[in-house]
């Protein structure tokens, strides 16, 4: 994983990097107290690093959960998913991991598919959200944790120091570091 420490001293940032407000972000998950088995889900590819420290704090399995919102997702799931069991959810406690939420239109479809594939509860968590999506998604998800929710979000990345974007050999050794600490899912042959 390489380092995302370099500040770009963007005026309004709250966060230095996705993995900084991953792990203040698993702090706030955790007050939750999900019960067991919780597995953390990240939405590639920016959320990836903020749900890699989501699951370090939760000390749960992580693995990826590509939302069907967009064009061709099959394509980008079987890359993610080659060689690897479909994703299971039945009786965990599914959280949800974007690393921001504008409109919150793949964050939906992200709840709808966890509740399809059979999580006992879903739960949504972010370090930003807008103000329209907020409800939108607090109406769908069992419990819905955002460490900021301001008055306007013109773009998520405002909110990041560092907001290079996240390539898909990242999402991989997210996984496969976390598979090596969590085996829910076996290291990736990458």
């Amino acid at each position: 994983m390489r380092s995302q420490n370099r500040a770009r001293g963007r005026p309004n940032a709250r966060f230095p990097n996705r993995r900084v407000a991953g792990a203040a972000l698993g702090e706030a998950v955790a007050t939750l107290r999900l019960p067991a088995p919780v597995l953390v889900l990240g939405l590639p590819r920016g959320g990836m690093p903020v749900a890699f420290e989501v699951a370090e704090v939760l000390d749960a399995p992580l693995d990826v959960l590509v939302a069907r919102k967009i064009g061709m997702p099959g394509q980008r799931e079987r890359m993610y998913r080659e060689g690897f069991p479909p994703l299971e959810l039945g009786d965990r406690h599914v959280v949800l991991v974007d690393d921001g939420i504008a409109t919150g239109a793949t964050m939906l479809a992200a709840i709808r598919a966890a509740r399809k594939l059979g999580a006992a509860s879903v739960t949504v968590a972010a370090p930003v959200v807008s103000p329209e999506a907020a409800p939108r998604l607090a109406s769908e998800a069992d419990h819905v944790v955002f460490l900021e929710t301001p008055p306007i979000l013109f773009a998520v990345g405002e909110w990041y120091d560092d907001f290079d974007p996240v390539e898909d050999l990242e999402v991989w050794e997210y996984l496969s570091s976390a598979a090596r600490r969590h085996p829910f899912r076996p290291p990736s042959p990458a």
